[in-house]
């Protein structure tokens, strides 16, 4: 089982399944209601329904999918779709906190600024300069991974520290693999 390092945002996620979990009522209610509907009508809240259930269970997957998590040498980084992002330990150099502007409009339409978490890959890691994700969540350039504060737990200076050390000890045996031994031989 991986080692969740960052979690999600869940507070957004629950609010994000209002809408979905509003859609599922309503098609059961026209469906399932008292009333005689016409089997078009009843149709209709079904299918109301489902789709519905469908995005409330899609959303409680997310709710339970960590935006950073560890396994086996590797960071699993879920900022797409489908499987995480198998970025080996090795690669990675430091946390800090950055700031930007979000993907959600603020009053008057302007852009509100949040928190981001950003990630420095070493110089070596020339496979994953770029790489796609969805940019809702992140972006990933120049070896540098942005994570959107937006879309993850509340970024503090004691969690990205905490990261950070994290990280480090994770990265110790995979850096002393790769290290030349100089222990001498009797």
């Amino acid at each position: 089982m991986p080692e969740v390092l960052l979690r999600p945002n869940v507070r957004a996620i629950y609010a994000g399944m209002m809408i979905p979990g509003a859609i599922a009522i309503v098609g059961l209610s026209i469906a399932l209601g008292p009333w005689q509907a016409e089997s078009w009508l009843r149709t209709v809240g079904l299918i109301l329904a489902a789709l519905g259930g469908v995005m409330v269970v899609t959303l409680v997957r997310q709710s339970r999918q960590p935006r950073i998590a560890y396994e086996a040498g590797h960071l699993l980084l879920y900022l797409r779709s489908g499987a995480p992002i198998r970025l080996p330990i090795k690669y990675v150099q430091c946390a800090f906190l950055g700031a930007g502007s979000t993907q959600l409009p603020g009053p008057s339409g302007r852009q509100i600024r949040t928190a981001n978490l950003v990630m420095r890959l070493d110089e070596k890691a020339i496979d994953w300069i770029e790489v796609p994700v969805k940019s809702a969540l992140g972006r990933w350039s120049e070896g540098y991974i942005t994570i959107h504060g937006a879309w993850c737990e509340p970024l503090t200076l004691d969690l990205v520290q905490h990261l950070n050390q994290r990280l480090h000890d994770l990265a110790q045996p995979s850096r002393a693999a790769c290290a030349p031994d100089t222990t001498e031989k009797h």
